[in-house]
């Protein structure tokens, strides 16, 4: 019998993997292993993406790094790959650009609000 696969928001999935995983093994993470460990697949369907035209933003509802438990900024970057990856494929979308938005604060606080994705269908 296959496993449920629970649907995630993508501000939930950042904080289950960055979070919940590093923090109970105290540990760096592999993002590609423990990644495809969860069973969970991003959810795109819901309020927390707006798209109009070809502009799409996923919102994280400001999550601040310190909270996902990261040492740094650049620590997320592959979870928003696997974001980014994942909204193409749910959408059937070929992504043209993506940025962040995001704001810093003190060295050690950087809030992070969304993703701005361009894109065209395939």
């Amino acid at each position: 019998m296959e496993e449920e696969i629970e649907r995630i928001s993508p501000r939930d999935f950042l904080i289950k993997v960055y979070f919940e995983e590093k923090k109970e093994k105290r540990r760096r993470l592999d993002i590609r292993a423990d990644i495809l460990k969860l069973k969970n697949k991003i959810d795109f369907s819901g309020e927390d993406i707006v798209t109009l035209g070809n502009r799409s933003f996923i919102s994280t509802q400001h999550l601040w790094w310190r909270d996902l438990w990261l040492e740094n900024a650049v620590d997320i970057n592959e979870g928003i790959l696997y974001i980014l990856d994942s909204f193409e494929k749910a959408r059937s979308l070929e992504i043209t650009s993506w940025s962040t938005e995001k704001s810093f604060h003190a060295p050690s606080r950087t809030n992070f609000f969304g993703i701005w994705i361009d894109h065209r269908p395939k």
